[in-house]
């Protein structure tokens, strides 16, 4: 009900837990392993806020208009359009146009929309949304990601650029590694 009433308040609060509770787990999963980030003490509070910031000014307003963008992109592959009739070309040009018939333009075409509902329909259209997420989202995402958490971490520009330079490739197809089957279920 909330979620339909206010998306966007929704879906920032909702990051803000998931980035946030995400952080308390990474932590604790590196004090449990010994791992530890660098001049790291203890619970490192800043990043757990850090984190859960960008989830709620961010990650959540970006999401809410992506996901709703990516579902109407994505909506050609749940349809199939079969031509039903042509416009015929009105008898006065073709009358003109003697032995010269041209393939009917698109406009000139009517169509019979057919929602596809078949497994493999519904396949293609889940890889398709996959594929267009992976491709034409992370990337930006994941460098805004940087640029922002760079700039709370209170880092210079060039520090920032070199972050996210360094790390990037790895963090993407650490990225595509886990989340394209994630996504794959959940779509």
């Amino acid at each position: 009900e909330t979620l339909a009433a206010q998306p966007l308040l929704t879906n920032s609060v909702t990051a803000a837990c998931l980035y946030g509770g995400g952080d308390i787990a990474a932590q604790q999963i590196e004090r449990r392993s010994n791992v530890s980030s660098p001049q790291k003490s203890g619970w490192n509070y800043g990043r757990t806020l850090r984190m859960t910031f960008f989830g709620f000014a961010f990650a959540g307003p970006i999401l809410n208009g992506w996901y709703p963008l990516l579902h109407k992109v994505t909506a050609a592959f749940r349809r199939n359009y079969q031509p039903v009739s042509v416009i015929p070309l009105p008898q006065w040009l073709e009358s003109r146009l003697p032995g010269w018939v041209p393939s009917p333009p698109a406009w000139a075409t009517i169509v019979q929309v057919e929602h596809l509902a078949s497994p493999s329909d519904r396949a293609r259209e889940v890889a398709v949304k996959v594929l267009f997420d992976n491709l034409f989202f992370q990337a930006p995402f994941l460098t805004c990601y940087f640029v922002v958490t760079g700039f709370l971490e209170g880092l210079s520009p060039a520090a920032v650029y070199h972050k996210t330079q360094t790390n990037f490739h790895a963090a993407w197809a650490y990225g595509v590694l886990l989340w394209a089957p994630l996504q794959t279920a959940n779509f």
